[in-house]
């Protein structure tokens, strides 16, 4: 992932914390980490059984499952 900062892929909605929401690119299956605090100007309440984000301001949601579109801002490979 590293040449293909800047790109836009679809992506599945893999895990959801307090913080952020883990999503999987397709088809490569490489996994990666939204920060709440990048969803733009929204407040997020994460439900009990951790698998829903509730925008406070604009009803949004995110759930486990959910195809979403996502931007490649920062390849981080400290991790591996």
């Amino acid at each position: 992932m590293k040449g293909k900062t800047g790109e836009c892929f679809d992506a599945v909605v893999s895990g959801i914390t307090s913080f952020g929401v883990f999503a999987e690119l397709e088809p490569s299956r490489v996994e990666g980490m939204i920060p709440l605090d990048t969803l733009g100007n929204e407040y997020f309440l994460l439900n009990d059984s951790r698998t829903q984000l509730f925008g406070e301001r604009t009803g949004r949601t995110i759930r486990l499952g959910d195809t979403i579109r996502v931007l490649v801002k920062e390849v981080d490979l400290a991790m591996f």
